[in-house]
């Protein structure tokens, strides 16, 4: 084994504060000149970091910039005391040895005894070789760079002279353009003299057009004229036609009048020769009859008279009577018939509504079951919570003795010898690695060394180094970000991690513009620097589609964070209160959630915020109350869609989603909207007016658009509603029960996730044991106020249902009263349009019982059947 290497003897005699003094004179420029990428490689070969502080420089979210994680390093680095200072100088010496004659005010020099006793000579060489190779590849890489330019530059230069000569030919073609125009220019002017031309023909036009007019109007009063005279030449014929007529219509009445006088002289001859004929007829009658004979025909012809008078009223009395009984007889069967269907339907229902209580029975013994057993879990977790907060206090402790003992060790081992130190490196020597991989192995022997948790540095320290510092983005190598995603997974499966994304054709060429701006920038620098320049990495880019997991302290989390969206558009980051813990994580507006675990320890904790409303997320983020972690995605676009939308008026949040009301209820004061049961209702915001209350709109059964909008009870209060509703039809007495039906039961599985009930009730259903299975957690189900519906378009009409005129009479009145069925109207028509639409085939059918002719036709059938279809597109 080689001897080790000896320090400068007068840095070495200074003390840590007075190192740190002189190092922190120059922080202002070493933060803004210094690259730490280029520092930890060397402090990591010399252990005073590991790949976990390197990771933790280099790849923050929260040391966005170039400065801030300079910044970090120092600090991170005043944690390990004198070797910190030591290894930072020493560092200085192979990255920026004009730094280091700045900081120490001596001249830089890479001999051997320039260096601490932190590296021995062997891992100084292989350290030497490792960078050697890395230049040697990077300089392999700027040459294929170089020949890729060149051989673009040659092809550039020959599109050069491809534009060259289509230049020539746009020349050529400017010069024909100009010909044409002065050609265009002459043929102008020749069409202006023809236009002059036309002008004055279609002047000469005008004036004969003009003089026709005022012919055709001379004309037309002639022809008015001839057609009065020719009525006056009329009316005269007519008059002297009347006055001939007249003339013999006074003889034909004179005639007229004498035949009806010889008429009434014979009439009263005729009567005067009957009258005397029935004299003598008499005469001889009573001569033939005796008075006896005559009295007896007399009092027969009355006994007769006597009796068919009273057959007759007999006859008709017996018809009333019969016609009464018939009429009573069918009123009473009527009656009876009516009778016997309401008491089966009385049954019906009470056999139905004896179900539907003992249905109810039981689901009140299990939600009082449920609720039990959840109290009993709820104080066995507190028990637990007791018992775990008491072992994390013990760990902690553990945690600090073991960071002391570490401590005396690092002071021990700085006051060993040399020879005891490279006996001790024989077993415990760290394996060289390639420059930009991390070994996932060597970790976790030491996460133990980590004293500061990341969450907890505070990043004011670079705070004053004003608006001139400009960001530099830290290079990521695409090995290395897997390698520290496996250690994360397997190490710190609970703090911080970041989904592996590939990197694109784009990163690549920005990869290797920056490493010629690179390369330019390091020109000045002297030969010294150049031959011991430490690798350089890829610079480190944001992906908006990258899920980023932030763990911090969430202490009443609503309050640190405002958000808004919904099921439809998701779950978006709106408001972030000032100096919170989440703005101290660079959480900024915009960003989406898309899940939340406020339970690190139960993986059943971890909640999806993708497709929930925005009620469940505030329930969902109300939990929170202590150390959790945000899956996150940067998505601005959807979060200015959303505002926009919002700000326009043609949306209120980002819910959207159809309902079927299975209950009745009333309308509330301040707006509230009357439902009926079984109407479709289109729900647009579940956190309306910050309260927990829906905003919906009435769906048109026949359009399918928003109506009668309003506010409307949420899920848990509908439920409640629903419960009382069911409580007083089970105690409602049969006689005053109403006919309207006004709750629908339906019923569902609790345990079911679902989109009006995940924060409810899943919720609490998913975090019990498991290991539970008894016969209450398998049968537990829950009453429904609503049932989530899906919007269906039906492309056929719906049938329609044609019968007879006698069963048409009874059934229409009863079918039309559902929903399911509507009547088909008539149509009057003419006997011209009655034709012309039987011959098409177009009459269906008469309508009987009207006075006018209205008949069934195919329109109107067609109609009533695509308005009826309508009623279908949404379904459960």
């Amino acid at each position: 084994m080689a001897a080790s290497w000896k320090a400068d003897p007068e840095l070495m005699d200074l003390e840590e504060e007075e190192l740190w003094e002189m190092i922190n004179r120059h922080r202002c420029k070493i933060v803004s000149r210094l690259h730490p990428e280029r520092l930890t490689p060397y402090l990591r070969q010399i252990k005073v970091l590991d790949a976990l502080d390197e990771e933790e420089i280099l790849h923050s979210v929260r040391l966005s910039t170039r400065p801030m994680r300079q910044g970090y390093l120092l600090d991170l680095l005043r944690t390990r005391g004198k070797n910190g200072a030591v290894a930072f100088l020493e560092s200085l010496l192979l990255v920026n040895p004009r730094m280091y004659t700045l900081i120490t005010g001596k001249e830089a020099s890479i001999a051997p005894n320039s260096f601490s006793r932190l590296i021995d000579s062997g891992q100084f060489n292989v350290f030497l070789l490792s960078s050697m190779s890395s230049l040697h590849e990077e300089l392999t890489k700027e040459k294929q760079l170089k020949d890729s330019l060149l051989y673009h530059l040659r092809k550039l230069w020959d599109r050069f002279k491809h534009l060259e000569t289509e230049c020539k030919s746009l020349r050529n073609m400017e010069t024909e353009n100009h010909r044409l125009h002065k050609e265009m220019d002459e043929q102008s002017q020749a069409l202006s003299k023809l236009k002059d031309v036309q002008y004055d023909l279609s002047m000469s036009y005008s004036l004969a057009l003009q003089e026709k007019d005022t012919m055709q109007t001379r004309s037309n009063e002639v022809q008015e004229q001839v057609y009065a005279m020719k009525e006056e030449l009329h009316r005269v014929r007519i008059e002297l036609q009347a006055a001939q007529n007249w003339s013999t219509t006074t003889l034909c009445e004179e005639e007229l009048f004498m035949l009806r006088k010889e008429n009434q002289k014979l009439r009263e001859m005729l009567e005067i020769k009957g009258q005397g004929k029935l004299l003598q007829l008499g005469e001889m009658q009573q001569a033939d009859l005796t008075p006896e004979n005559a009295q007896k025909l007399l009092n027969q012809l009355i006994c007769a008279r006597e009796k068919i008078a009273s057959s007759e009223a007999l006859k008709k009395t017996w018809q009333e009577e019969k016609e009464a009984i018939l009429k009573e007889k069918c009123h009473l069967q009527t009656d009876n018939d009516m009778l016997k269907k309401k008491t089966d339907a009385f049954h019906h229902q009470v056999s139905e509504l004896q179900k539907e209580r003992d249905q109810a029975y039981q689901a009140r013994d299990m939600v009082q079951a449920e609720i039990s057993s959840f109290l009993a879990e709820k104080d066995g977790l507190r028990q637990q919570v007791m018992e775990l907060t008491d072992s994390n206090s013990k760990l902690r402790l553990q945690i600090r003795s073991l960071e002391e003992q570490l401590q005396t060790q690092r002071m021990r081992r700085n006051c060993m010898d040399t020879e005891q130190r490279e006996k001790c490196l024989k077993f415990k020597h760290q394996r060289l690695v390639r420059m930009d991989a991390i070994c996932p192995s060597e970790e976790a022997d030491r996460i133990s060394n980590c004293s500061i948790e990341p969450w907890q540095i505070n990043n004011d320290t670079c705070s004053s180094l004003g608006e001139n510092i400009l960001p530099c983005s830290t290079p990521i190598q695409e090995g290395y970000q897997s390698a520290f995603t496996k250690s994360c997974s397997t190490n710190l499966p609970d703090l911080l991690q970041c989904e592996a994304a590939d990197l694109d054709c784009e990163s690549e060429m920005e990869y290797k513009k920056d490493l010629q701006m690179f390369s330019n920038m390091e020109s000045g620098e002297s030969a010294a620097e150049k031959g011991l320049s430490m690798p350089r990495r890829r610079h480190a880019q944001r992906m908006n589609t990258r899920t980023t997991i932030i763990a911090f302290q969430g202490d009443d989390l609503l309050k640190q964070i405002c958000i808004i969206g919904g099921n439809k558009t998701g779950i978006f980051i709106h408001q972030v209160t000032k100096d919170s813990a989440a703005d101290e994580m660079s959480l900024i507006p915009g960003c989406q959630i898309m899940a939340v675990d406020f339970d690190v320890m139960d993986p059943s904790h971890k909640v999806d915020l993708e497709g929930v409303t925005s009620e469940d997320a505030h329930w969902t983020l109300n939990r929170v109350n202590g150390f959790c972690c945000l899956s996150i995605r940067c998505n601005m676009d959807e979060y200015r869609k959303l505002l926009n939308d919002i700000d326009s008026g043609s949306a209120v949040s980002g819910d959207s989603f159809y309902v079927r009301v299975n209950q009745s209820m009333p309308g509330r004061i301040g707006g509230g909207m009357q439902v009926t049961c079984g109407e479709i209702l289109h729900i647009k915001d579940t956190m309306y007016k910050g309260r927990q209350q829906w905003y919906a709109h009435r769906v048109n059964p026949y359009t399918m658009n928003d109506g009668e909008s309003g506010s409307i009870p949420n899920y848990r209060q509908a439920q409640e509603h629903l419960i009382s509703s069911i409580q007083t039809i089970t105690w409602q007495n049969a006689v005053h029960r109403k006919s309207k039906k006004q709750v629908r039961i339906v019923s569902t599985d609790r345990c079911t996730s679902h989109l009006l009930w995940t924060s409810i009730d899943c919720g609490l259903c998913r975090c019990e044991d498991s290991s539970t299975s008894s016969a209450l957690t398998r049968s537990c189900f829950t009453l429904m106020p609503y049932t989530l519906v899906t919007h269906i378009k039906v492309t056929l009409p719906r049938p329609v249902l044609v019968v007879p005129s006698l069963l048409g009479r009874h059934l229409s009145e009863k079918l039309c009263a559902t929903k399911d069925f509507m009547k088909c109207d008539t149509e009057c028509l003419t006997d011209a349009e009655y034709a012309a639409k039987y011959q098409r085939g177009d009459v269906i059918g008469e309508k009987a019982g009207e006075r006018l002719r209205s008949y069934f036709t195919r329109h109107t059938v067609e109609s009533v059947a695509q308005q009826v279809g309508a009623l279908e597109d949404l379904q459960c």
